[in-house]
């Protein structure tokens, strides 16, 4: 398991059973070269959450901005 598998099944409390890249609506559907990436997941408890994981520094902290102001 890597990290971020093992930091979501920390959060959410159940191992994750499969994930399906996704790409926003404006991008190609393999994504941007450098850019985040974008998962839907399914749980081994049922639920499915989207899971957007920073590729680098840069990209982490525009992440931690999005939270700040509530549009993550």
């Amino acid at each position: 398991m890597n990290g971020l598998e093992e930091r979501l099944t920390r959060l959410l409390g159940a191992r994750a059973r499969s994930w399906q890249r996704r790409s926003a609506a404006w991008q190609p559907k393999e994504g941007v070269p450098g850019g985040n990436d974008r998962s839907s997941v399914e749980l081994a408890d049922g639920r499915r959450v989207f899971v957007k994981a920073a590729t680098s520094p840069y990209l982490a902290a525009a992440l931690h901005r999005e939270r700040e102001f509530g549009l993550a």
